[in-house]
């Protein structure tokens, strides 16, 4: 058996802090509530495990607000809604507990305080919960949501713009898209970028596929996070992997010398040691990927 392979973790991996807290805030209703209905509207987080997790303790994931119990408490996720969803969650449900984390929150304060003279240009994907919900609570007159440089370049504003940027959006391609808008509207105020946790995953993951054939990246594949990372490293030469679990893995890769492995801000610990323990299996060396390496 070689001992010269390697599966490499990356330094920064796992859930975010937005994430723990909405899994602790469900974790204790369900705990609470066990005489009344326990639901999520949509998913609590991206990823299939932990949302199955739950559901064999009995909460329930609902497609809309009609499908809400009598009595039930209502758990809102990190990723946020518009402000018509929540106002209608509260009429519906005996208790409404919302997660939404506080760096979308304040994304969602700042495009709610612009007046109808503004515009507001949301560097994001638009059919994202997150820019649902912050295009939903905005007070400007005009509103714009790109994804691309090329959509930098169409917008029409009639006024310098607002730039807001959703907290997973792709770190490389959120900087051109500001570079466009700032060459196109010299006036441009950028007020937020993606969050820490984003970035730092991001800037691990660029390091990491610089130094091996093929980066794993655990999580669900609908997840926005998880895509980023998985772009990320093949943007820096890369192979780019999703796999929710060890099962989800192409035998090809058993074959490589030097192997990634990250995970998306949704992604339990367990399903990154599972993965883990196949490549163990496979006779890899496990190693932590050095700081700046």
């Amino acid at each position: 058996m070689a001992k010269d392979r390697k599966l490499i973790l990356a330094e920064a991996m796992g859930f975010c802090g937005g994430v723990r807290s909405a899994l602790t805030a469900l974790y204790k209703l369900a705990a609470e509530h066990r005489d009344v209905p326990v639901c999520v509207l949509h998913e609590l987080v991206h990823n299939r495990h932990v949302n199955e997790s739950f559901a064999r303790r009995g909460v329930r994931f609902l497609k809309d607000l009609e499908q809400l119990p009598r009595g039930a408490v209502l758990l809102l996720g990190a990723h946020g809604v518009p402000p018509e969803t929540e106002r209608r969650a509260r009429e519906l449900a005996s208790l409404v507990v919302d997660t939404t984390c506080p760096l979308v929150r304040a994304r969602q304060l700042d495009a709610a305080r612009l007046g109808a003279d503004d515009t507001l240009v949301l560097i994001g994907h638009p059919r994202h919960p997150e820019v649902v919900g912050i295009v939903g609570r905005s007070n400007a007159g005009k509103n714009f949501v790109v994804s691309s440089i090329e959509e930098a370049e169409r917008i029409e504003p009639s006024s310098a713009p607002v730039l807001l940027a959703q907290t997973t959006f792709d770190a490389v391609e959120l900087s051109r898209c500001r570079e466009v808008l700032a060459r196109r509207f010299p006036g441009a105020r950028f007020l937020w970028g993606v969050c820490c946790a984003s970035q730092e995953r991001q800037d691990a993951v660029s390091r990491l596929a610089r130094e091996v054939e093929a980066v794993v990246v655990a999580g669900s594949p609908h997840s926005s996070n998880v895509r980023r990372l998985c772009e990320t490293a093949e943007r820096y030469g890369a192979r780019g992997i999703f796999a929710e679990g060890a099962a989800d893995l192409p035998q090809d890769i058993f074959g490589l010398r030097r192997v990634g492995l990250t995970s998306g801000a949704s992604t339990p610990d367990e399903d990154v040691e599972e993965i883990s323990e196949a490549f163990a299996a496979a006779g890899f060396e496990i190693h932590k990927q050095s700081p700046e390496s």
